[in-house]
């Protein structure tokens, strides 16, 4: 191949690759993704993870799962704080959960793994201040805490062992106060 014959290859290599690549571009080319597609609606949408924004581009709702399967509804506020979760485990059990505007929980509505209902309220520090359970046994029981978490009062039945090794069952209306190391100071009926 002489001087000549190679310029003439090397100029048609270079159009028709460049013209190879412009009509690839407008008959392969995909459409745009788009939030509204003229009403189109898809059977399934698959992912880990949806997030929804606000017009500043900044996170304020998210759909998603995580670690042991865990899914989630997490909604934040416009300072980017938790608000509320809604979230499900495989182990059965599932919670609501609502925050104060610095972020920290101070309502919990859920269930066990076995099913088993409780609701939780919480102090601006993050302890238990009081909660009102479904026992194993399907009775209720509600507890007050102290401001160290310590519980300092109980409704409901209890199931406590005796000094001559049997155990003792109150019935469901016991009220019964502790003192600030758990021991009990009273106790009705």
């Amino acid at each position: 191949m002489n001087g000549k014959q190679f310029r003439v290859l090397a100029v048609l290599t270079a159009v028709s690759g460049f013209l190879g690549g412009a009509v690839s571009n407008l008959a392969l080319r995909g459409a745009p993704a788009l939030a509204q597609g003229g009403g189109a609606v898809h059977e399934t949408v698959r992912a880990r993870r949806f997030e929804l924004v606000d017009n500043r581009g900044e996170t304020r709702a998210m759909l998603a799962t995580w670690d042991y399967n865990t899914l989630g509804l997490f909604l934040v506020d416009a300072a980017g704080k938790r608000r509320a979760e809604l979230t499900t485990r495989d182990d059965g059990g599932s919670s609501l959960s609502l925050f104060d505007t610095g972020g920290g929980r101070r309502v919990l509505l859920g269930t066990k793994a076995g099913g088993f209902p409780h609701l939780a309220l919480f102090d601006a520090a993050g302890k238990t201040r009081a909660s009102l359970v479904i026992e194993a046994d399907e009775s209720p029981v509600l507890y007050t805490s102290d401001a160290q978490g310590t519980t300092r009062a109980r409704i409901g039945r209890t199931t406590s062992l005796q000094a001559n090794g049997t155990f003792l069952t109150t019935p469901e209306s016991t009220i019964t106060l502790y003192d600030g190391d758990g021991a009990i100071e009273w106790q009705a009926p």
